[in-house]
């Protein structure tokens, strides 16, 4: 549904496997173009692991990947497969033998395990959520979730909730999606003299006012080009 993969028990073991092998697939094609001594460049391979691996294999992980509490065990075993399919993009990156150990090759591509990535995006997702306006949709399941009492058939965002307290979207900051609404009016008003005399003299009427800010502009063009001050 939507790209994700869903299977009786809501494991998502079908799904891990489904994503594993895109990036798999990615990855290898990553390594056919970069060589320890020819190809693309760290920074381009780096960049596509980053930009096209990485969003295929993440992609939706708020509905089948539950991020572990700060200070729990935080590498469930499912994600062994992402593991090696991340591997084989690091070995590409890096240009590296191939018995090069995992966690070497992630400090030296600077890439994050996929339990820390998975988290990093996840709780980017929630946070947006959270601070959507109450007029949202989406506001009150969310806020539904975080009052919810329910022990079994616990959804992703009641784990959420529950697992990352600190981004309860009472406490989180209500942030519009626009600086101003599309049916907002000015209520500045555009008037533009005829001519420099007619100009002056509404200028000079307009200082006798003292709750008149007035901002003064210059330009010019010289060379084809135009300064503005």
């Amino acid at each position: 549904y939507l790209g994700v993969i869903f299977d009786k028990q809501l494991r998502f073991k079908l799904h891990i496997q489904h994503a594993t092998k895109k990036g798999a697939k990615f990855a290898l094609a990553m390594s056919r173009i970069a060589k320890s001594t020819w190809g693309t460049t760290y920074q381009e391979t780096r960049r596509l692991f980053t930009s096209v691996v990485a969003p295929r294999i993440d992609y939706a992980a708020i509905i089948w990947h539950r991020p572990a509490k700060y200070g729990q065990p935080s590498r469930p075993p499912q994600l062994t497969k992402l593991e090696s399919a991340q591997r084989i993009a690091m070995k590409a990156v890096l240009g590296t033998f191939h018995t090069t150990a995992t966690r070497a090759l992630e400090v030296e591509s600077g890439l994050m395990p996929p339990h820390l990535r998975l988290q990093s995006r996840i709780l980017r997702t929630y946070t947006r959520l959270a601070t959507l306006p109450d007029n949202n949709p989406v506001k009150p399941i969310l806020m539904g979730a975080s009052t919810s009492q329910s022990q079994i058939f616990i959804s992703p965002l009641e784990y959420l909730a529950r697992t990352f307290s600190d981004y309860s979207p009472s406490t989180m900051e209500t942030i519009q999606p626009h600086i101003r609404p599309p049916w907002w009016i000015p209520i500045a008003r555009i008037d533009i003299s005829s001519n420099k005399k007619e100009a002056k003299k509404r200028h000079d009427e307009t200082l006798q006012d003292p709750n008149t800010i007035s901002i003064y502009t210059d330009g010019s063009g010289i060379d084809g080009q135009i300064g503005a001050a």
